[in-house]
């Protein structure tokens, strides 16, 4: 599926933001990265910004553009990409290799909330009655995605018992969590 992220120039470009959504670039650096002349880049970006999606800054006689984080449009394809790049990694089945009594997985933190940006990791909830160790499945996610990925485990009755008390890490997850298998986490 991210291949429909890299099809068209325009979409590839706005792949690109989206990956680095704090960095800003120069049209010509940019073609050089993606391997597009720096006319097609140049068209794009600035359709881009027309509607709203890249921001232009001007320093000295450079332009250089960023992704406009306030765009609702922006949060939401930012969002759907950051998950599509997770999926990639068939996080669900991979567990399951690992864990068969796993009873839930979650995408959590900036990746399931749609914030992240170049510096973010990866984070995974995992509720199995297992004592399983997933330090080699999260090595080989980092590998992959190319950043840190952080693997929490709980058991069933751990995970309950946070609901209990009505604790602060339990309320945020569940608010914010991408389900990727199993039951509710609420």
């Amino acid at each position: 599926m991210i291949e429909l992220f890299e099809k068209y120039v325009d979409w590839r470009i706005l792949s690109h933001f989206l990956r680095c959504p704090t960095s800003s670039f120069h049209v010509k650096e940019l073609g050089r990265i993606l391997k597009v002349s720096p006319g097609s880049v140049s068209t794009a970006m600035k359709g881009l910004e027309s509607d709203g999606i890249l921001i232009k800054e001007k320093r000295g006689l450079a332009h250089l553009y960023k992704l406009n984080l306030e765009h609702p449009v922006t949060t939401a394809v930012k969002k759907a990409y950051g998950l599509v790049r997770v999926l990639q990694l068939r996080p669900a089945e991979r567990f399951l290799e690992a864990d068969e009594n796993l009873i839930s997985l979650a995408l959590v933190g900036s990746y399931a909330d749609g914030s992240y940006d170049e510096k973010s990791d990866l984070d995974f909830l995992v509720i199995t009655p297992s004592r399983k160790n997933f330090a080699d499945l999260g090595r080989k996610f980092e590998a992959e995605f190319g950043t840190g990925v952080g693997i929490t485990v709980f058991k069933l009755s751990q995970w309950r018992q946070l609901a209990r008390r009505g604790d602060a890490l339990y309320k945020k997850i569940v608010e914010s969590h991408v389900l990727l298998y199993g039951g509710g986490l609420g």
